[in-house]
């Protein structure tokens, strides 16, 4: 089947001549369906595994500079398109492409358009929402960095997106029209959304962005039939808060495990409550595992000599302080929230190295063993690999030149 390819570019979605195109919940199959479909791309990193993948290969090296430009949509917003457009069938019959817009201002704040491409040369608009009611005009000054979203998701004839002045809203993927509509982040606080969310096991998941105004960080699971909170976990603070449980880093006791609060007393005073670790990207999902994984933030108050209390350097890197669990790589249980696993790969991060890249999921040999892996690529500089059903780490090494650590 021919389809065209779309590519997201500044403020304009640019279509091109090219190509031709275990017992799991109902949106778990749907989408697993969706993604063995070359001809859809049908979550924000095409599939669970974060790969951005796809198997068409009517495009090559060879023929790549004979694109033609096809059609243009404008997103009717000059800021902050980060998000790529999902392509998916069956959408009351049609093939529909679903876009959201960055956030320029509130009047036109992250636009949904969609597009009938059954016919790819000639595409129909056929919705476009904007919230209009409740907005916060104050999340636009608020945002760091940039007023951008990053797109949205698709299940269960829903598309699903965050608005920068934190509402996650639940529109039905023929009419645009509201199925719901929650508050799950709050400018007032330093918190923006600005990630895609995942959905995975008839739950829609996300966090916000807000490290850099002393938000705290929070992942939050809405059921996807209604908008209800299913589990919420923070970042910071109590076991019980981060969702630790005598199970936590059981096969890794010495990345910290619950029965002494460690997301309070890496913390001076009560800067937990202010202490950063907000997952405003990217999130994976293993459908048979049952686990859902994602990245923490830098740690907050911004600046590190908030974040100590001691005099020097060394002390402050002694472990003392190591403003858990902000730039950590969380493996959670998708039905309860309950952490697997936890593990920080900057503590005490003095350099706004955010920990939030995408962990991709694949099964690789590492020393002769087979293991389900996951991989994250850190903005520190280290590459690290995990096997993603208990945390172990396989390897750390660094693929550029960093001086803020010699080895892991």
């Amino acid at each position: 089947m021919n389809m065209k390819f779309g590519v997201l570019a500044g403020s304009i979605i640019a279509v091109m001549m090219g190509l031709s195109g275990q017992a799991m919940a109902g949106s778990d199959e749907e989408q697993l369906a969706r993604m063995k479909d070359p001809d859809q791309w049908p979550a924000p990193g095409r599939d669970f595994s974060l790969t951005r993948h796809s198997d068409l290969a009517e495009i090559n090296t060879k023929n790549i500079g004979k694109l033609q430009l096809v059609w243009l949509q404008s997103q009717n917003n000059l800021r902050g398109q980060e998000g790529q457009p999902l392509v998916i069938k069956d959408v009351g019959g049609k093939t529909m492409l679903f876009m959201v817009s960055g956030c320029a201002a509130m009047v036109t704040c992250n636009e949904v358009q969609a597009l009938d491409l059954t016919d790819p040369d000639n595409p129909k608009a056929v919705w476009s929402y904007v919230k209009t009611t409740d907005r916060d005009e104050s999340a636009i000054p608020r945002a760091c960095c940039d007023t951008v979203n990053r797109g949205g998701s698709y299940a269960d004839g829903k598309f699903v997106y965050g608005t920068l002045d934190g509402f996650v809203i639940a529109l039905d993927g023929q009419t645009g029209k509201e199925v719901w509509v929650v508050k799950s982040a709050y400018p007032e606080k330093g918190e923006t959304i600005t990630p895609a969310p995942l959905i995975a096991d008839d739950k829609v998941m996300i966090g916000f962005g807000g490290d850099e105004f002393a938000a705290r960080g929070r992942f939050t699971a809405y059921n996807l039939k209604d908008g209800s909170v299913a589990w919420q976990c923070q970042s910071t603070g109590t076991d019980k808060d981060v969702c630790l449980s005598a199970d936590t880093n059981k096969a890794n006791p010495q990345f910290g495990q619950a029965g002494s609060d460690l997301g309070i007393k890496t913390f001076p005073g009560e800067d937990y409550k202010i202490g950063g670790g907000a997952a405003w990207g990217w999130y994976s999902y293993d459908p048979e595992l049952k686990m859902v994984y994602y990245s923490t933030g830098n740690p907050g108050l911004w600046s590190p000599a908030y974040r100590c209390p001691d005099k020097t350097h060394e002390e402050c890197n002694a472990g003392g302080f190591d403003n858990k669990w902000s730039m950590t790589i969380f493996g959670r249980k998708v039905d309860t929230g309950e952490a697997v696993f936890a593990y920080q790969m900057t503590p005490f991060d003095q350099w706004d190295y955010d920990g939030v890249n995408e962990n991709m999921l694949t099964d690789m040999d590492v020393d002769g063993k087979k293991h389900k892996t996951l991989t994250h690529f850190d903005r520190n500089g280290f590459a690290y690999v995990l096997d993603r059903t208990d945390g172990t780490l396989l390897r750390a090494n660094k693929y550029v030149t960093v001086d803020w650590a010699e080895k892991i």
